[in-house]
């Protein structure tokens, strides 16, 4: 369900007490960030403004990150048509740019169904100030309705795995089996 804003502040609160807490242990090593849901960024699925995104996102929470960071999916099932990660990239990107500018992003996961869609998501990617954009590819998380192009998996294959070969390509990323 959809959080209140009297449930939310507790958790941004104890977000910037973790991070007051852990930060000076991990010194300049280690960053520390939010990774969040992405679908408060989905034009579909009812984009958050940036005065609801405020009720998490407080001032506080916005000074104590080190980046700022979010999953995103399409979301799609053999029931629901989903929406590509690229939309939600951006949107989240915008945001970023609006209410923390500079501050570094990054992708804790992200996956797509279309062989396209991979590539709409490394233009978004590559156009940014992302630090680390980790690409799904497990079997781990697979569930029965995921849409046919997937097989029941995100793992990729076929055309998929060529395209995101050809998005390590044009990245100039070393060290992958072909």
């Amino acid at each position: 369900g959809v959080s209140t804003p009297a449930q939310l502040l507790p958790w941004a609160q104890a977000n910037v007490r973790a991070m007051n807490i852990v930060g000076p242990i991990a010194g300049d090593r280690h960053k520390l960030g939010t990774t969040d849901n992405g679908f408060p960024w989905s034009a579909k699925w009812g984009k958050l403004t940036d005065a609801q995104l405020a009720l998490y996102y407080t001032p506080e929470l916005l000074t104590a990150t080190d980046f700022l960071g979010g999953d995103f999916y399409d979301g799609a099932t053999n029931t629901n048509a989903g929406e590509p990660a690229a939309g939600k990239l951006a949107n989240f990107a915008a945001w970023v740019a609006r209410v923390a500018p500079g501050k570094p992003l990054a992708v804790g996961e992200w996956n797509a169904v279309l062989p396209v869609d991979i590539h709409a998501a490394w233009n978004v990617l590559k156009s940014g100030s992302w630090a680390v954009a980790c690409l799904f590819n497990s079997a781990e998380n697979n569930r029965t309705d995921l849409p046919a192009p997937l097989g029941g998996s995100w793992v990729l294959r076929g055309d998929r795995l060529a395209a995101f070969r050809t998005v390590l390509d044009q990245a100039g990323i070393p060290g992958r089996n072909p």
